[in-house]
């Protein structure tokens, strides 16, 4: 996959905000980045305390 000239080769999604906040497009990026051959992983961002 390219982004501007770049060849992409992972990609970090966001999966949560605290506790109660999951991002709505999640789903959607999980599965494009798949069909796009990424290497892929979730990240739970946690607001500070």
């Amino acid at each position: 996959m390219r982004d501007n000239g770049i060849r992409l080769q992972f990609a970090f999604i966001k999966a949560t905000e605290g506790e109660k906040l999951e991002d709505p497009y999640f789903s959607r990026n999980w599965q494009l980045s798949r069909e796009n051959g990424l290497l892929r992983g979730h990240i739970i961002i946690s607001p500070r305390r």
